[in-house]
């Protein structure tokens, strides 16, 4: 975690119609009650359309179809649905009988009438998401031809020992297409994990989107390669599998390692990794972390975790600038709700010049939890999507006369987010005095291992 030398010397409802209205017919009183999932941006989770589209050839309803998940909060009887688009829809209906996470596939019907790319509103209860599908010309019913362009394809989503595999973990990446037509493209097993495009077709050619989504449970912790075929190229990827099965924000388990860049410079990076030997101090046990900015290893941190708080032991005095060191801890994150806030301990020392004596103390609010972000860097062809990400603002006050005087407009301020089970995937510094020629700057996840 990389962090600036302070010196505090200052006092101071998208609401979709569509073609076809849907009108609802459950008897009796036990109707569910619940939520469309999506990725953030509206489009529904999984986005697994099943089946090839072909203008002219009607749909059969036992192979056309579109897979959503529902997040249940009271069962009972369903009916989703989708408009009529392109002259054809989807439908499903039945009962819940369980309340949380359902998986419930919509079968297609209709004839679609031109080549097109169809954008579906699919509804339930009061939420409404999105799917796309590629409808070909009539008569187009080969194989299509393409090629991986992306060497570096995104991987979606946290891989834990005997935790099944959802619609959050999926392998994305480009191709290029040369001619339209049918694909499927389904890797071999590895570790108990297979991933899978399902049966789609490419209706123009030029770069399109992939997204293979991932099926079945990991057996064993560690790093495996997952070989994708897709059309006439191979591409291997490795995916790290965990052993952590509880909630961990910032993971400490031995050999666990990430990559970071600044600013978008592939050639400004940082590497850190935990090592086996803990640090004691405090009567505590710390994870030593070890950091490489390009001039070999060394010691960037010392971590614990009581409860559902992480704590930092570091030298205060140097980080803030104090004439003397001055080692302590402090609670640097938090698994709590939103807008919960806390304070460090204070930290008092001297500052020369101006021989000034001076009481810090970092003020902390958790500003959103368990949200998606995604992140683009020099490492993946296309975006990372985490999920379960909370953000901490990290903000700086000095105590004057008996007041502490919040010193962000001089100093800056922090942000760091942390995604579950991952750990630190990016921190922004904000420069808040333009005038005194630093620079705000961010730190984004490039590659990750934690075992």
């Amino acid at each position: 975690m990389k962090k600036h030398i302070l010196y505090l010397i200052a006092p101071f409802v998208l609401l979709v119609a569509g073609c076809q209205k849907e009108v609802s017919y459950e008897a009796g009183k036990n109707v569910s009650h619940g939520s469309l999932q999506d990725d953030g941006t509206g489009d529904c989770l999984p986005k697994n359309v099943n089946g090839v589209y072909t203008a002219g050839t009607a749909l059969a309803p036992a192979t056309n179809t579109i897979v959503v998940q529902v997040d249940v909060a009271t069962a009972g009887s369903y009916t989703i649905y989708s408009d009529t688009v392109n002259g054809y829809y989807f439908r499903a209906s039945g009962t819940f009988g369980t309340t949380g996470l359902n998986t419930v596939t919509l079968k297609g019907n209709g004839t679609p009438l031109t080549s097109n790319t169809d954008n579906f509103a699919i509804t339930y209860d009061t939420t409404v998401c999105f799917v796309s599908v590629d409808v070909l010309p009539a008569g187009s019913n080969g194989a299509a031809t393409f090629s991986i362009n992306c060497n570096y394809p995104a991987v979606n989503g946290v891989y834990t020992v005997g935790t099944a595999l959802g619609s959050t973990n999926t392998i994305v990446f480009n191709v290029d297409v040369t001619a339209i037509g049918t694909y499927n493209v389904t890797t071999t097993a590895v570790d108990g994990m297979t991933f899978s495009s399902g049966a789609g077709a490419f209706a123009s050619t030029g770069t399109q989107i992939l997204t293979l989504t991932g099926a079945g449970t990991p057996t064993t912790a560690g790093a495996f390669n997952v070989t994708i075929t897709a059309g006439s190229s191979t591409v291997t990827i490795p995916i790290t599998v965990s052993s952590i099965t509880s909630v961990d924000y910032f993971p400490r388990t031995t050999n666990s390692n990430w990559s970071y860049e600044y600013d978008d410079d592939p050639t400004d990076s940082l590497l850190r990794k935990v090592i086996a030997p803990p640090h004691s101090a405090l009567g505590n046990s710390y994870t030593i972390f070890m950091a490489d900015y390009g001039s070999g290893f060394d010691s960037s941190g010392y971590y614990r975790k009581a409860s559902t708080d992480y704590y930092e032991y570091f030298d205060a005095g140097n980080f803030i600038g104090f004439d003397n060191p001055l080692w302590a801890e402090y609670i640097f994150l938090k698994d709590a709700t939103k807008n919960t806030t806390w304070n460090s301990p204070a930290f008092a020392g001297t500052v020369t010049p101006p021989g000034q004596s001076l009481t810090v103390r970092f003020k902390y609010t958790v500003l959103e939890k368990d949200i998606s972000v995604s992140l683009t860097t020099s490492g993946s062809c296309l975006p990372v999507t985490y999920n379960n990400v909370i953000i901490i603002e990290e903000k700086y006050e000095q105590l004057n006369g008996g007041t502490w005087i919040d010193v962000t407009p001089v100093v800056g301020y922090g942000k760091s987010y942390y995604a579950r089970n991952i750990g630190l995937i990016k921190y922004e510094f904000i420069d808040t005095d333009l005038s005194d020629g630093d620079d705000s700057y961010k730190q984004e996840l490039r590659h990750h291992q934690v075992f």
